[in-house]
């Protein structure tokens, strides 16, 4: 989770490149990510914490921008994602990443188009088109990845 987290402070600046506070939190986010692999452990209180640092960075450095706002918001579908298809159903890593990935190009689209807008409107049908598309798009993946591996029997 640190990474996906990690990967959210990165659309955001995408979004809010003039903010110079998200370089350190997504230092942190490395960090965590880097310290849960090289221990094989989960920090959930760190997690968060992180998760909190990350939604105030978001939310300070889109001040006085309504679409900036709404693409901070939109840099936490892959995490939010991930982490509710991982409370439903176990999904091997692979589909996680394949999950992941499709979420962070629909959330960095939002925030390379209608997050950069001077007003709310464009950022809210960048929200409307694109990550409802993500998860259409992740779901033909899935489904095309698992009916190979159905096709291929029993190993």
């Amino acid at each position: 989770m640190p990474s996906l987290l990690g990967i959210g402070v990165a659309v955001q600046y995408l979004c809010v490149p003039e903010t110079d506070h998200l370089l350190t939190i997504g230092l942190i986010a490395i960090g965590l990510a880097t310290a849960e692999l090289a221990t094989a452990r989960t920090f959930a209180t760190s997690e968060i914490a992180l998760a909190i640092i990350v939604v105030w960075a978001g939310w300070y450095g889109a001040t006085g921008r309504q679409s900036a706002l709404i693409g901070a918001a939109a840099a936490f579908w892959p995490a939010a994602v991930v982490a509710s298809v991982q409370r439903m159903t176990r999904l091997a890593t692979i589909d996680l990443v394949i999950l992941a990935g499709v979420c962070t190009v629909a959330s960095t689209v939002v925030a390379r188009t209608g997050a950069l807008e001077p007003t709310a409107s464009p950022a809210i049908w960048s929200v409307a088109i694109y990550l409802p598309a993500s998860l259409l798009v992740a779901g033909a993946v899935l489904a095309r990845q698992r009916q190979q591996l159905a096709a291929k029997g029993p190993t």
